[in-house]
């Protein structure tokens, strides 16, 4: 039964969320209450750093409310705007502070106005806004950012993979649209969505950008099987604004492909030779967090990691995308300890751990999102600690003129052996400056990055150090039983691997100086594994006895509800190539 999901204490709510959708379906849009999880997806693209008032439309039964003032926001700060007189009175016994006002949301400039109340700094719309109809939820919209100052937020979440917010809607009242979360733990499953003014800067008015066609597929042209090797002048497989990607994997359901992934690879050598491509390399792109090996070189380089007394346990962290299982985040609290900081300093967002069973255990104890909990934790500690170490400040760390940025660049300079602080910028989803570049110079970093263990200078040992981290402890890397654990065990550590949000990945192999980069065109990962594999056999970078260890990670099962295999993930075939 469905209300099984739910607390007993949470039972009552749900009955009465699911009476009054019965007496006014379109008006409530569900017949749940939202989740705990999904009322603090929403809270959270809230800042709490800056004063304002919220509003929240439609309060329901007062999940969203609840979070909001969980997570911070004084209660006296929060207005309610809900039209179910039940609901209203619902919401005014649990939180009295609370200013809840009976009304319509297609009113709420007329309603707020006749109470003196505004700007806000936030709307929170539990509202069903993909049911009502056009007219009206383009006047709820236009009012709802008129009630919100220059910098405020307007957060929607929908049930749907696309944005509730039409395109024209958005692009009529010049917003920018950011789908900040994705909530699995609520019936139905539902994104949440976060949108904000576009910034004004030299004019009044910034031009509404003119959008272009979306590209179509072009025909898939018969191919030799060397059709895609680098500088072969072959056709093209897909064209993403001038970007030609290969396809790289296939996914069957029964007799018959379902899916396609498209994608591009290139490895290289450490004297910067691109010896294999898949699609093209000349792709630039942002290999993410695929990047910390590189990024965790300043803290053994400059000392730091000695003078705290870092383990390699913590230099695997400080190049790990984890997973938040307790091996991550003891480790981390316990780095934060030893530099004398708390949780606060790391820049990364407040989030729960990515592994489900781990947040699950969080959740049903009421721990609420933790900065430590974020994937990237451990590489903040390492920037951190650097900082700590060569006496810069730890405030603005994440910015890209920051002392400990700047190193990173110089660092990351000498392995692409061309300029890194000319690279275009963009921001990771942890708030630090994320370069774009090639796959080709990727995959060319990524080999001197390899060879660069070998040489008998400082430099060299602080890669040698890094290298046994992650080969010693790939379970910190990522997480228990995660693909690049079992890639390193397979091959007793001979081959590396790193992943990076969006389907990117790395891998390097010390012993021959070899670097590889891969990206998954439409960014899913479960492409990226199958697609590595299938390359590292190709070139003979796997002998029998590790692919055959590799082979139930080599082709991806898809299961149904009830656990059977009806499918897989395969990849196609790479371009032949030569022995390496």
């Amino acid at each position: 039964m469905v209300l099984k999901a739910f607390d007993d204490k949470e039972i009552p709510d749900a009955l009465e969320f699911l009476a009054q959708w019965v007496r006014r379906p379109a008006a409530v849009g569900a017949i749940l209450p939202s989740s705990k999880s999904l009322a603090h997806a929403m809270a959270r693209q809230i800042d709490t750093s800056r004063p304002g008032l919220v509003l929240e439309l439609g309060g329901g039964t007062g999940t969203i409310t609840k979070a909001c003032i969980e997570i911070g926001v004084d209660p006296r700060q929060i207005v309610v705007l809900e039209k179910a007189p039940s609901f209203c009175t619902l919401i005014r016994q649990r939180f009295p502070d609370v200013r809840v006002i009976r009304g319509d949301a297609r009113n709420l400039k007329r309603l707020l106005a006749a109470r003196d109340l505004g700007p806000f700094k936030a709307v929170l719309s539990g509202l069903p806004l993909l049911s009502i109809p056009e007219t009206q939820r383009n006047e709820i919209l236009a009012q709802s950012f008129d009630v919100l100052d220059q910098d405020g937020v307007f957060v929607q979440f929908t049930y749907g993979p696309l944005s509730p917010v039409p395109r024209v809607i958005a692009r009529s009242l010049e917003l920018v649209k950011d789908r900040s979360a994705w909530v699995l733990k609520n019936i139905p499953p539902a994104s949440v969505w976060r949108y904000s003014r576009l910034r004004r800067q030299d004019t009044d008015v910034m031009p509404v950008p003119t959008l272009t066609p979306e590209p179509a597929l072009l025909p898939w042209p018969t191919r030799s099987p060397a059709a895609n090797r680098l500088g072969s002048g072959s056709s093209p497989e897909l064209w993403i604004t001038g970007m030609e990607y290969a396809r790289i994997a296939e996914v069957w359901r029964g007799p018959l492909v379902e899916s396609v992934h498209f994608g591009a690879a290139a490895v290289a050598n450490a004297e910067g030779k691109v010896i294999f491509g898949w699609g093209d390399t000349g792709i630039v792109t942002f290999p993410r967090s695929s990047l910390k090996p590189i990024q965790a070189i300043a803290l053994v380089e400059t000392g730091a990691a000695d003078a705290f007394g870092l383990t390699p346990e913590d230099l695997a962290l400080a190049c790990a995308s984890h997973r938040g299982e307790p091996i991550h985040t003891r480790r981390v609290a316990a780095w934060l300890s030893r530099l004398g900081l708390t949780e606060t300093a790391l820049a990364c967002g407040p989030d729960y751990p990515s592994d489900e069973d781990t947040m699950a255990d969080l959740i049903r104890a009421g721990t609420a999102p933790s900065r430590i909990f974020h994937n990237c934790s451990g590489k903040h500690c390492g920037y951190l600690t650097v900082a700590r170490h060569m006496g810069w400040p730890i405030e603005g760390y994440r910015e890209p003129s920051h002392p400990t940025q700047q190193l990173y660049l110089d660092n990351f300079s000498d392995l692409l052996d061309s300029d890194a602080h000319a690279l275009p910028l963009g921001v990771d989803g942890c708030t630090l400056p994320a370069p774009a570049l090639s796959m080709a110079d990727m995959a060319r970093s990524m080999a001197r990055y390899a060879a660069a263990g070998a040489a008998e200078t400082k430099r060299g040992a602080a890669i040698r150090r890094l290298h046994a981290a992650m080969r010693a402890h790939p379970q910190l890397v990522a997480g228990i039983g995660q693909p690049n654990v079992r890639l390193t065990q397979a091959t007793r550590g001979r081959i590396i691997m790193k992943g990076g949000a969006e389907g990117y990945l790395v891998a390097f192999i010390p012993d021959q100086g070899l670097g590889i980069a891969l990206k998954v065109a439409d960014g899913n990962p479960r492409a990226r594994m199958v697609a590595l594999l299938a390359l590292l056999r190709e070139l003979k970078l796997l002998d029998d006895g590790e692919a055959a260890a590799l082979a139930n990670v080599a082709e991806t099962p898809i299961l149904n509800s009830i656990g059977t295999e009806v499918g897989r993930v395969r990849a196609c075939h790479p371009p032949a190539a030569d022995e390496i």
